[in-house]
């Protein structure tokens, strides 16, 4: 009678469960289709047949040299844990055949990461940010000792590794079994948003996240000066993670508080603080602007702008016509920056409603700037976390240990800090999502069948080798051969102008026809990297904020007036610019438009292609 219940319960709750799996994904899976995600069966025996095939074929070696280490050793893996790590080790190695090149060909790292590191060696100073840049410090020195070129390769590779083993860290300290942990991980490693990450963009979050992973860890395991290591550096490699520093500090300063072995507390408090602190205060030191009580706390996290410094105000006009016009002109409110909100919030959505923006966030329905498939963070966090929300209500779940409670309402309620504060961006929320999901499958193990959890990892799985075999770009491999078979400037020059031979012509005729002291207006695009000096030559302004605030109640006269005392001479135009909005009578919209009208009434196009114009300021 008991295998009866046990069986009725099996079968049971595998159809509850694939019954509220399918209500999700028929939420979920229509972004897919939407933006061409998933393949039809003829658009993947035409398109990634072969990838598939080369897939197996890598998969199958190192299969192979795994089942003659253990004949070697004697040492059983276990079917599944084989079959897991050999997948991810395939996919690993497809993955440097495509991305290890001379350069990145993500945005973000494009023109953030790589030519910073160049940056701190050459020029001896950091660009303002989000980006704190120790990582790029390190590998800086890295870069001048075997070469820049191969930087981009040393922290995907270094990023892999450390996330992985973060993961496997954190299902070991959670006492995840092996079968369970393997499958676990290759789901998460197959996330879109992470691959994504792998395979193009390279950000920082991936290795952030490793370091997350392996600091939570030994919070949990009560190795605090660990954790302090891991977690009070990791602001330093982005900041997004400050997050965690403020919830691990509030812990200890209540163990502390306790009278709970004060000195070791209280020595982990200074570990943890030391490193932001004196990070902040080499900023504050280096910047030469004089610091008042609004902007220290910018100071101290982010340091000084190096943009050219504009001067806005205009001296006394010539002539009584333009004072005429002036005092006609009706005077109005200072508009608002709106730039954040553009860039950052088609990510999260403009709802404050927790439904409405999660729902935005899990259909990327705001995303609107080319293939989204990289903000895609699977459907398999979202069931997590609607079921780890009901977690507290198992009694058993309060017999935990105080260090898993707190993690547990560090990662729950820093989902919302993402959601809100972190606007829902991908990359932002994977140090909060990705533990979160391992901890939440942990605590549901000896809550529901296995063969339950594993369909539930099974289906998200699935949709991420699709979109993995869908982007992942054959081409890519004989780029990465040719490199490493000549790697010379020579060689990363012919390759990179495959890739941005428009930017590198736009760069080419900016340096040409330069001129001391010219400025140039830079709105969008990644030319910036291309032009030299470009950090004192170039006013980067993407979403025209500045450029809405400068012209501000200013007449056509006044406005070209202060261009010409500014030596704004130039302005680089990204053509996809109010792309970024999906409502075209949206704020970025209405700036786009009157700045092109301004341009079209007072410049020429110097030069134009595709992707970006160049304007020239009427003399």
């Amino acid at each position: 009678m008991k295998k009866i219940l046990q069986w009725n319960w099996n079968r049971i709750g595998l159809i509850a469960s694939l019954f509220l799996y399918v209500i999700i994904l028929s939420l979920y899976v229509p972004s897919y289709s939407v933006h061409k995600w998933m393949l039809s069966p003829v658009e993947f025996f035409q398109r990634i047949y072969v990838v598939a095939l080369l897939l197996i074929i890598i998969w199958l070696l190192i299969l192979g040299i795994i089942w003659l280490i253990e004949r070697k050793t004697k040492t059983p893996f276990g079917i599944l844990p084989k079959l897991s790590w050999s997948f991810i080790a395939s996919i690993v190695v497809l993955n440097l055949l495509s991305s290890s090149l001379p350069f990145v060909i993500g945005w973000d790292s494009s023109t953030h990461y790589f030519l910073t590191i160049k940056e701190i060696i050459e020029n001896n100073y950091f660009r303002s940010g989000i980006y704190p840049y120790l990582t790029e410090l390190v590998l800086g020195g890295i870069g001048k000792l075997v070469g820049f070129e191969a930087t981009p390769t040393i922290l995907l590779m270094s990023g892999v590794l450390v996330f992985l083993y973060g993961l496997q860290r954190w299902c070991q300290s959670l006492k995840i079994t092996k079968q369970l942990s393997s499958i676990l991980i290759v789901t998460l490693f197959m996330i879109p948003a992470v691959q994504f990450q792998f395979l193009r963009d390279i950000k920082l979050d991936i290795l952030l996240t490793g370091i997350i992973l392996l600091g939570v860890t030994a919070w949990y395991e009560k190795k605090y000066i660990k954790a302090a290591i891991f977690i009070g550096i990791s602001p330093l490699i982005k900041i997004t993670t400050l997050w965690f520093l403020g919830c691990f500090g509030l812990f200890l300063l209540v163990l502390w508080i306790t009278k709970k072995d004060r000195k070791k507390i209280g020595l982990t408090l200074m570990i943890l603080v030391i490193p932001l602190l004196c990070w902040g205060s080499w900023n504050i030191v280096r910047s030469d602007t004089k610091i008042t009580t609004k902007n220290i706390v910018s100071l101290f996290i982010k340091g000084q702008k190096r943009d050219p410094k504009l001067n806005l105000k205009l001296p006394p006009s010539e002539g009584k016509e333009i004072q005429k016009i002036k005092s006609s002109t009706p005077k109005t409110k200072r508009p608002k920056r709106t730039g954040f909100s553009e860039e950052v919030e088609r990510y999260g959505g403009w709802s404050h409603n927790p439904f409405k923006r999660f729902y935005t966030i899990l259909t990327s329905k705001y995303i609107v700037n080319g293939g989204t498939y990289y903000t895609n963070l699977s459907v398999l966090w979202l069931w997590f976390f609607l079921v780890g929300l009901a977690l507290p209500f198992y009694r058993d779940f309060k017999k935990q240990s105080q260090e898993h409670l707190w993690i547990y309402g560090t990662l729950v309620i820093g989902v919302f800090v993402w959601g809100y504060v972190g606007e829902g961006v991908a990359w932002y929320g994977f140090p909060i999502l990705i533990p979160l999901m391992i901890m939440v499958c942990a605590n549901l193990r000896s809550k529901i069948p296995s063969k339950i959890l594993y369909t539930i990892l099974g289906i998200p799985l699935f949709l991420g080798i699709t979109t993995w075999m869908n982007y992942y770009d054959l081409r890519h491999i004989a780029v990465t051969m040719q490199w490493w078979k000549n790697p010379t400037i020579e060689t990363k020059k012919s390759i990179e102008s495959r890739f941005f031979r428009l930017e590198m012509e736009v760069g080419e005729f900016l340096n040409t026809n330069y001129r001391e002291g010219d400025i140039t207006w830079w709105v969008g695009t990644m030319v910036g990297i291309y032009v030299d000096q470009y950090d004192e030559r170039m006013v980067k302004d993407d979403q025209l904020d500045r450029w809405t605030q400068m012209v501000h109640g200013r007449t056509n006269e006044e406005i070209l007036r202060l261009l010409k005392q500014n030596n704004i001479r130039w302005f680089l135009v990204d053509n996809s610019t109010p792309g970024l909005e999906i409502n075209r009578n949206g704020t970025l919209h209405q700036k786009y438009n009157a700045f092109k009208t301004f341009l079209e009434e007072n410049t020429t196009i110097a030069l134009e292609n595709k992707k970006m114009r160049v304007y020239k300021l009427k003399d």
